[in-house]
Order: C-alpha cells, then sequence, then structure tokens
C-alpha cells in the first residue's frame, strides 16, 4: 500500500485507485514491478491533472520492501505530493 506524504489536495483513497496498484474486484495489491511503479505515479499526475491541480507534483521517495513476502515481491511505496 502506498505511503502519501505532503500536502495531498485529494484523499489517500483517490490516490491510491489512482495508482491502479490494487485489482479491483478481489481488493489484492499487485506484485511490484518497474513498469508498474511508473504507471501508478503517472496515474497520480493525471489525477491531479484532471482535477486542476497543476501546480501539484508526484515524486517516488523510495520502495521499502517486506523480506516477510520476499517470494510475492511486496513493496511499500512512498510517495510525496508537493503543491
Amino acid at each position: 500500500m502506498p505511503t502519501i506524504l505532503g500536502h495531498a489536495k485529494l484523499d489517500d483513497a483517490t490516490i491510491r485507485r489512482a495508482t491502479g496498484w490494487r485489482v479491483f474486484l478481489i481488493h489484492r495489491w499487485r506484485n511490484v514491478s518497474q513498469s508498474l511503479t511508473a504507471t501508478g505515479i503517472e496515474g497520480v499526475r493525471k489525477k491531479y491533472k484532471s482535477k486542476d491541480l497543476l501546480t501539484a507534483s508526484v515524486e517516488l521517495e523510495g520502495m521499502d520492501h517486506d523480506a516477510a513476502h520476499r517470494v510475492s515481491s511486496r513493496a511499500c511505496a512512498s510517495k510525496r505530493v508537493r503543491k
């Protein structure tokens, strides 16, 4: 699950949906990959643009690997949203 930092003008649930990282019907998080991470960040940028919040910037601050779930490649992404 992504961690949202900074002054986000959108609520956390909206930002998480914009990433596309959660499977819609079964409510599980997708396995982490470089392309999924890039697509998720771009999805958040598009959501801010659609809400006319063009001065916001979205950047990936880091990925924390969950060692207990090594087989499924789980990680926690930290995003910072700036005005």
